[in-house]
C-alpha cells in the first residue's frame, strides 16, 4: 500500500472514530432523557479509496414495543380518569358511619321525625325536624354539585385535549417536512425524529393509534379504531367547551367534529380507547346516569312524604319541594339540586314548624299531643314500595361503588401493563455500561489510526532525509 493510501485510510478511520465518540457521548448524556433513542454510527468500506466512511446515524427503536407501550399509556389514561372521578363522587356520598354522608343525613332526619312524633307538642323537636330536613336538602344539592363538577371538568378536559391534539398533529406534520428535508440533504435527522416520537406518544394517549412509515422519513398516524389522523396533512378536530354545566340545563353540550364532520365519541367509535373518549364517556354517560339515580332518590323522598300527609292534594308540595312546587317526574333532571324545604314549615321563610304536626294543608289544627302525621312521615321512609328509602340509598351507593371498583381494577391492570412495558422499553434504551465498553474499543481504533499516521509521518521524514 502506498504511503498516501495508508495515510488516507487512517485519516478516515480517525474521522469515523471521532464521529463514534461524539455519538457515544450523546447517548450517555441523554440516557435518561424522555423520548431519546440510542444512536449508532453505521460504517462501511470506502469504495472510492482505502478507508471507511460513515453511511448513516441510525436510531435504535423497536416499533412493536413502542406500539404496545402507547396502547398501555392510552388505556391507563382512560381508566385512570374514570377511576379518579368515580372515587371522588363516592367519597362525597360517604359511608353510613360518616356523619356527613347521605345515608347518615337521612337517618338523622328519620330520627328527628321519630323523636317529634313521641312528643309532638315540643316546638324544639318540631324545629329539629325542619333543620334535619334542610340538612337533607343541602346534602342532595351538594352531591348534585359534585356530580356536575365532575361533568364540567370532563367537558373542559375535552376542550383542552382537542386543542392539544390539533397542535400536536400540526407539529408532527411540520417535523415530517423538516425530517424529509434533512434526509434529502444528508443532515442528521435523529433529534427531529426524537421530538416527533414524543409528540406521537402524547397523541397516542389521547387517541390510541398506529404509526406507519412513509417515504422520506415521514409517518402516517391512524387511530386504532380507524380514524385517519395524519398522512401528509393532519386532521382537524373541533369542539366548543360549555361555559357552564348543570343537571337541569336544556342546552346540548358540544359534540366532536373531525374535518368539519360530526364524529361519534363512544368507546367503540373511531377515536375510542384513549383519554379523549373516556372524558366523553364521563361527561355523557357516567355522570348523567349518577345524576339520574340521585334525582330518582330525591323524587322518592319527596313523594313518600307528600303521600303520607293526608291534608295534601295530589298536586300540592309536601315537606320537600321542587323549588317550591311538587316534584314532577316529567321534569326530573336536576331535582336533587332544586330540592328544598316547604316554606310553610320553615321559620326563616315565615313558616311555622307546627304545620308538620297539623298537616301542611290542614284546615283545622290538631291537638298538640297528636303525632299521627309525624309518625306517618317516619313510616313512609321505611315503607317497602318495593324498597325502603334506606334500601334505595344503599342500592344507589352500591352501584356507584361497583362502578368505582371496576374502574380501579381496570386502572390497576393498565398501570401494571404500563410499568412492565416501560421497563421493557428501558432495557432497549441506552445502556451506559455498554456505551463505555464501546468507547474503549473506539479509543483503541482511534489510537491505532493515530499510530498509522505517526508511522507514515516518520517514514516520510526518513525519506526526506535520504
Amino acid at each position: 500500500m502506498a504511503l498516501s493510501s495508508a495515510l488516507g485510510a487512517a485519516t478516515t478511520g480517525l474521522s469515523a472514530s471521532a464521529r463514534r465518540i461524539e455519538t457515544v457521548a450523546n447517548n450517555v448524556a441523554n440516557a435518561t432523557a424522555e423520548g431519546y433513542a440510542r444512536r449508532e454510527v453505521r460504517l462501511q468500506a470506502n469504495t472510492a479509496a482505502p478507508g471507511v466512511e460513515v453511511v448513516a446515524l441510525t436510531r435504535s427503536v423497536d416499533p412493536f414495543r413502542i406500539a404496545d407501550r402507547r396502547s398501555a399509556d392510552a388505556d391507563g389514561a382512560a381508566t385512570g380518569l374514570l377511576a379518579d372521578h368515580l372515587l371522588r363522587i363516592e367519597q362525597a356520598f360517604g359511608t353510613a358511619e360518616e356523619g356527613q354522608s347521605l345515608q347518615a343525613t337521612l337517618d338523622a332526619f328519620d330520627a328527628a321525625l321519630v323523636t317529634a312524633a313521641a312528643e309532638p307538642e315540643s316546638q324544639s323537636r318540631l324545629a329539629a325536624v325542619v333543620n334535619a330536613a334542610a340538612d337533607v336538602a343541602a346534602r342532595f344539592s351538594a352531591l348534585s354539585a359534585t356530580i356536575q363538577q365532575a361533568r364540567g371538568e370532563a367537558d373542559a378536559r375535552i376542550g383542552t385535549e382537542v386543542d392539544r391534539l390539533n397542535a400536536d398533529l400540526q407539529a408532527v406534520s411540520r417535523l415530517d417536512r423538516q425530517i424529509a428535508a434533512a434526509l434529502a440533504t444528508g443532515r442528521d435527522a435523529a433529534s427531529l425524529q426524537d421530538r416527533r416520537q414524543q409528540l406521537v406518544d402524547r397523541i397516542a394517549t389521547i387517541i390510541p393509534l398506529r404509526e406507519y412509515p412513509r417515504p422520506n422519513g415521514q409517518t402516517a398516524l391512524v387511530a386504532v379504531n380507524g380514524a385517519l389522523l395524519l398522512d401528509g396533512s393532519p386532521a382537524t378536530f373541533g369542539f366548543t367547551p360549555a361555559p357552564f354545566v348543570s343537571a337541569s340545563s336544556t342546552a346540548p353540550l358540544s359534540g366532536l367534529t373531525m374535518n368539519g364532520r360530526p364524529l361519534a365519541t363512544g368507546p367503540d367509535s373511531l377515536i375510542g380507547g384513549g383519554s379523549l373518549s373516556a372524558a366523553f364517556q364521563l361527561r355523557d354517560t357516567v355522570t348523567p346516569a349518577l345524576q339520574a339515580d340521585l334525582d330518582r332518590l330525591a323524587l322518592s323522598l319527596s313523594e313518600r312524604l307528600a303521600a303520607a300527609d293526608p291534608t295534601l292534594s295530589p298536586t300540592a308540595p309536601g315537606l320537600f319541594t321542587d323549588a317550591g312546587s311538587r316534584a314532577d317526574v316529567a321534569n326530573l333532571a336536576g331535582l336533587s339540586a332544586r330540592l328544598s324545604v316547604n316554606p310553610r314549615v320553615d321559620p326563616t321563610a315565615g313558616g311555622n314548624p307546627t304545620a308538620l304536626r297539623d298537616g301542611l294543608a290542614a284546615a283545622t289544627l290538631r291537638e298538640t299531643g297528636d303525632g299521627t302525621i309525624l309518625a306517618a312521615l317516619s313510616a313512609a321512609l321505611s315503607a317497602t314500595t318495593p324498597r325502603s328509602l334506606s334500601g334505595e340509598t344503599a342500592e344507589l351507593i352500591d352501584r356507584l361503588s361497583t362502578a368505582r371498583l371496576a374502574a380501579e381494577a381496570a386502572a390497576s391492570t393498565a398501570s401494571a401493563r404500563q410499568s412492565a412495558l416501560t421497563e421493557a422499553a428501558s432495557s432497549d434504551s441506552v445502556n451506559t455500561d455498554q456505551e463505555l465498553q464501546d468507547l474503549l474499543q473506539i479509543e483503541q481504533a482511534y489510537a491505532a489510526n493515530a499510530r498509522v499516521i505517526a508511522t507514515v509521518d516518520d517514514m516520510l521524514r526518513l525519506l526526506m532525509e535520504v
